[in-house]
């Protein structure tokens, strides 16, 4: 539910390196108004950022994601090989539903995404952001980001972060993972789920299994920070984008 807030840490660091980036906030995500989600959300966004990058000419541009961010940007580097630059998805993966359960059936993935649908919903609004706040603390180290995330998201539409999530649930791309050209970069964590048996070496293997058709994609996994990887550990963060990207 993040809006491009979420960046500007990162932003701030790119510009200093002498990158000219361009930061986006999804339809109905942030301040910025919904359009109709008609289950074929993502789809749509991530053919609005191809047209995007044509239009304004960037040229081969590097493409950072973060989560649903993650996603979209593996999705549009294996739909449309030619465009990007190189690849960086920060905790995002190719098909959410299967690291949530590595046994899970494309029938399994469809309810699951009616129930986190449903259970987004419905739930009154005091309800709604305790849960949020549950989340966030979940994936995020630091209080005061939690706070920051917490204003940030308070205005993304719930449809839509529901249409979104239930999308993204429902929608598998590690077959389309071997027509990526672009070199990629995926940085996960695993800390947060310490305490259900995560290991850095077994999450290192889930991670490694959604890329088998893309081995040359390069995995680094933070053993210090939580989902939001740019917040808790941006110095960390910044040395393996830095490292990836090289000078501009």
């Amino acid at each position: 539910a993040c809006s491009a807030e979420v960046w500007n840490d990162t932003v701030t660091h790119l510009n200093a390196e002498g990158y000219e980036t361009h930061t986006l906030t999804l339809a109905g995500f942030g301040s910025v108004p919904p359009v109709a989600a008609d289950h074929h959300f993502l789809a749509q966004v991530r053919d609005d950022l191809a047209a995007y990058i044509r239009t304004n000419k960037l040229g081969h541009p590097i493409l950072i994601g973060h989560s649903l961010g993650g996603f979209l940007v593996l999705w549009l580097a294996a739909s449309d090989p030619s465009l990007p630059g190189k690849v960086i998805s920060v905790d995002g993966l190719p098909d959410l539903a299967a690291i949530m359960n590595p046994a899970i059936t494309p029938d399994g993935a469809v309810k699951m995404a009616a129930s986190t649908r449903q259970s987004m919903l419905s739930s009154p609004a005091a309800q709604y952001e305790q849960t949020r706040r549950q989340t966030l603390e979940s994936m995020i180290t630091s209080p005061a980001n939690v706070e920051r995330e917490m204003k940030a998201e308070g205005t993304s539409d719930r449809n839509t972060v529901a249409e979104a999530m239930s999308e993204m649930i429902t929608t598998d791309i590690r077959p389309d993972m071997s027509k990526i050209k672009a070199p990629v970069l995926v940085l996960g964590a695993w800390i947060a789920y310490k305490d259900y048996g995560a290991t850095h070496d077994s999450t290192l293997a889930r991670y490694s299994k959604q890329f088998e058709k893309l081995p040359g994609a390069k995995i680094v996994l933070s053993d210090t920070s939580k989902h939001f990887i740019q917040l808790d550990a941006p110095d960390w963060f910044y040395a393996q984008v830095d490292q990836f990207i090289g000078k501009p």
